[in-house]
């Protein structure tokens, strides 16, 4: 019985290890696209700022004040 028991596993074992390869590779990809999407949300600007930043030019009329350098004053969100 012990024999026959360990020629199924030394027969299988392949099999057994190239699911788990599978699983892994699921596993970590699944892990990254979570990371990556964090990363993302954490980066990328609220909506709500960006309108923000939008209406305070809008309401600038693109004019500028007193000692004005040129530089604009909307900030790069990206």
């Amino acid at each position: 019985m012990i024999n026959f028991n360990r020629n199924f596993l030394d027969e299988i074992s392949y099999e057994i290890v190239d699911w788990l390869r599978d699983e892994e590779a699921k596993y970590q990809a699944d892990v990254l696209a979570r990371e990556v999407q964090i990363y993302a949300s954490q980066t990328t600007p609220a909506l709500d700022t960006i309108k923000a930043a939008a209406a305070a030019a809008v309401e600038g009329g693109g004019k500028k004040g007193k000692g004005a350098t040129g530089k604009s004053t909307v900030k790069n969100f990206y």
